[in-house]
C-alpha cells in the first residue's frame, strides 16, 4: 500500500489519482490525519491499473472502507488495516 505522501502528491499530479490530506476527528475525539484517494482524470474506472516511475499500481477498496487505496500490483494484501 502507498503511503508516501510525496509519491501519492506526485501521482496526483501526474493525473492519476485525485489525494486529499487533512486531519479530521476520529470516534474515538482524538484528531487524527487522514489520506483519501479517488480514480484521477486519466484513469476511466477506479479499477483500471497506471504506471508511475517504471511499476504498475492500481486502486482497491478494503473490506470496510468508503475510499479505495493505491497499491503496487502484485503487492500483498494486508489482512488488516
Amino acid at each position: 500500500m502507498v503511503t508516501n505522501p510525496r509519491t501519492l502528491r506526485a501521482m496526483a499530479k501526474q493525473g492519476f489519482i485525485e489525494w486529499q490530506d487533512g486531519r479530521e476527528r476520529h470516534w474515538t475525539g482524538l484528531m487524527a490525519k487522514r489520506r483519501w484517494v479517488h480514480a484521477g482524470p486519466k484513469l476511466d474506472a477506479w479499477y483500471q491499473t497506471f504506471t508511475y516511475r517504471g511499476n504498475e499500481y492500481r486502486l482497491r477498496y478494503l473490506d470496510g472502507c468508503f475510499h479505495p487505496f493505491v497499491f503496487k500490483v502484485g503487492a500483498r494484501v494486508p489482512d488488516f488495516i
